[in-house]
């Protein structure tokens, strides 16, 4: 290898090494800044480079910067108590060594009325001899299957008992696309 390459090539590693350390300073500085500085909301990141044509080329990248607790851990704070335990029993099945006993199944489902409505999937509850659900605090209470859609994977279930939360449902309407759901 020639001496000129030989350079060439120490100048693009020095380059690259350069470049990644100052990407690691600028990283590491903004999540300091957004450890230890709660007030600030934003962060807006300029860098400049040259295009080969000689053309200055600036990208400006902003970061929101947001609490610890957000839009997710409130809607799990507050819908947890609505979340139910749906336990349905199957019938057992004929099999060459003879008939298998009953089996237990289980799936979730979200409590959505005061007057102890229950939405889960159809496919927990299809084919169940009798169902029940379980609530946050561990109480169980027998369930009827008030409707079913086997095609959506949805079913309606309603219990008598006591109704520790209801879940809210949320606009679909005000939804920006790429936001999270």
């Amino acid at each position: 290898m020639s001496n000129t390459k030989s350079l060439y090539l120490l100048i693009v590693i020095v380059v690259a090494i350069g470049a990644s350390l100052c990407g690691a300073l600028i990283g590491g500085f903004m999540v300091y800044q957004a450890v230890n500085n709660q007030n600030t909301k934003s962060v807006a990141l300029t860098t400049t480079t040259q295009q080969p044509d000689n053309e200055i080329v600036k990208n400006t990248i902003e970061y929101a910067l947001k609490d610890f607790e957000t839009s997710i851990t409130r809607a799990v704070q507050n819908t947890g108590p609505a979340v139910v335990t749906v336990v349905g029993v199957i019938p057992g099945q004929n099999s060459l060594w003879g008939r298998t006993p009953n089996q237990t199944v289980s799936g979730s489902g979200v409590i959505v009325s005061d007057q102890g409505y229950v939405v889960t999937n159809n496919h927990v509850v299809e084919g169940t001899l009798e169902v029940s659900i379980i609530l946050a605090d561990g109480t169980k209470y027998p369930a009827s299957i008030v409707g079913t859609d086997k095609y959506a994977d949805l079913a309606v279930l309603k219990y008598e008992g006591e109704v520790p939360a209801v879940a809210e449902f949320g606009n679909s309407d005000t939804l920006q696309p790429g936001e999270t759901v």
